[in-house]
């Protein structure tokens, strides 16, 4: 996932707390992007970043965890 928010014009910020970051960018709101899978809520994380990345890209939200699966 950080490797697609930077694709799509975020930017890597501050660290906020131990497992994540923050990502920013022009005309975009700021995401906390997880470093890793071993946290509670990462599926509910993820769930909303998708949400995220969809809202922003104007396409649907399997087309963006297509592109996060297969690594596009």
């Amino acid at each position: 996932m950080r490797a697609y928010a930077h694709s799509v014009g975020w930017q890597r910020g501050e660290t906020y707390r131990l497992h994540s970051d923050i990502y920013a960018g022009r005309n975009r709101p700021e995401i906390i992007v997880p470093r890793t899978d071993h946290l509670g809520d990462y599926a509910t994380v993820v769930s909303r970043l998708i949400e995220v990345f969809a809202q922003m890209a104007d396409r649907d939200e399997l087309t963006i965890y297509r592109s996060l699966v297969m690594g596009e």
